[in-house]
């Protein structure tokens, strides 16, 4: 194998992986003959950015979760894991120098989700466990909206009489479990919010390896909107890092360094920028998998994004970096849930962001994804069993076959790895 980067080969090495029989990943070595088939891969991404996003903020994932969906992106050639971390529901992450965004703010979840949040012991280490593995952490801190589990921590942060809070969800000292959207904001009227914005920014900043914050953005009228996304942009600009934002943070006169995530691709943006594809119609996986899938999404297409409506997905835009698929967790409570939103569409990502351009067919495609059912059970992947690649539902989600799992090697250094 020949790799001009440390990343090329360990692609090269996943590519090696898939084709090679997945028993090998859970059986010793010894006494078995392994043949390989003759050829010659030439191999370069599309895209530097080919990623997934977690919510954990409405329902709570933790440390070892998260690990595991490191380790079953890695084997597809994925880079970027964003982190929901903050919203109405819940508060995930710890920041020392504002306590009470842990201790108050992380009790609640969705109704029958999980609570709970990330020390920064914990988030340290998954940033280098992802990056051992080619994989950079992007933790969003969603603001000035999105942000009621903030206000119950903090209610100096609210105006007078709750008027920020409207319609009245929920006011503090009460925990939100709902899954409406849109109706929290920070006091924009008050200087002061700007110094907790700081704070927070600074201290994420701090302990985050990788070059971008994400601040959100997203479903919130306010005629300071404007003017506070961008200070929130020059805050996390002067603590060394670039923003990420919803796509509409681009209404505003923001740096040209913020990247753009786009959701639904309607907002006309006065900067001219990079751009993240999370077009909702194709890539928000907390939607069915099939039409009438229960306990899922359907506000942005009621059928479902199913996965050859994955696959197909094409993009004109120049600015376009890559492609990143989340899922909301209003209604996927537990790892099982997750799993099954996420898998195997993802796949369907992956090669999408690997390798745009080329000529694609679905039918081809299905043919070869059928082979990965025995290496996503071998992985303990709850994945949805869908019925185009006759797959059935893993009965062996407890099997953990990755030699990757658990892997950090010796000569690991993180500050190889960051321009990926």
């Amino acid at each position: 194998m020949k790799a001009a980067t440390t990343a090329g080969l360990f692609y090269a090495i996943q590519s090696l992986r898939q084709i090679l029989p997945s028993s090998l990943e859970d059986t010793p070595l010894q006494n078995k003959r392994i043949q390989l088939p003759h050829l010659y891969i030439k191999d370069v991404p599309q895209y530097s950015w080919r990623g997934t996003m977690v919510d954990i903020a409405r329902s709570f994932f933790g440390l070892e979760y998260l690990k595991s969906h490191v380790d079953r992106m890695a084997l597809y050639k994925m880079n970027r894991l964003h982190l929901h971390l903050t919203d109405d529901q819940g508060w995930r992450i710890e920041i020392k120098s504002k306590p009470a965004l842990t201790n108050v703010g992380s009790k609640g979840a969705v109704e029958n989700g999980r609570y709970g949040y990330l020390t920064q012991k914990q988030y340290l280490e998954l940033q280098d466990y992802a990056l051992a593995r080619n994989i950079v952490i992007v933790p969003e801190i969603d603001m000035p909206g999105h942000i009621y589990s903030a206000l119950v921590a903090y209610p100096e942060l609210n105006c007078e009489e709750y008027s920020n809070i409207e319609p009245k969800m929920a006011t503090p000292p009460e925990l939100f479990t709902g899954t409406k959207v849109g109706w929290s904001k920070l006091c924009l009227t008050k200087p002061e919010i700007y110094n907790f914005v700081s704070k927070v920014i600074g201290e994420i900043s701090t302990i985050t390896h990788g070059p971008w914050i994400h601040i959100g953005g997203d479903e919130i009228k306010d005629d300071l909107y404007e003017t506070f996304v961008v200070k929130a942009d020059s805050i996390v600009q002067h603590h060394g890092k670039t923003s990420i934002g919803w796509e509409e943070v681009t209404k505003a006169k923001v740096s040209n360094s913020l990247i753009s995530q786009q959701w639904h691709g309607k907002v006309e943006s006065l900067v001219d920028v990079k751009v993240i594809e999370s077009i909702c119609t194709s890539f928000y996986f907390d939607h069915a998998n099939i039409p009438g899938q229960e306990k899922t999404n359907n506000w942005c297409k009621k059928s479902g994004v199913t996965l050859e409506e994955v696959y197909s997905y094409s993009s004109s835009n120049k600015n376009v970096i890559g492609l990143e698929a989340p899922v909301w967790t209003e209604f996927v409570w537990d790892d099982s849930s997750l799993d099954n939103r996420f898998w195997p569409r993802t796949i369907a990502v992956a090669e999408l962001a690997w390798n745009h351009d080329a000529p694609r067919d679905y039918r081809e495609f299905s043919g070869r994804l059928q082979q990965h059912q025995d290496r996503l059970q071998r992985m303990g992947v709850n994945y949805f069993p869908a019925e185009e690649l006759s797959w059935k539902e893993n009965q062996n989600t407890r099997i953990k076959a990755d030699v990757f799992r658990g892997f950090i090697p010796e000569s690991f250094k993180r500050t190889t790895l960051l321009n990926l």
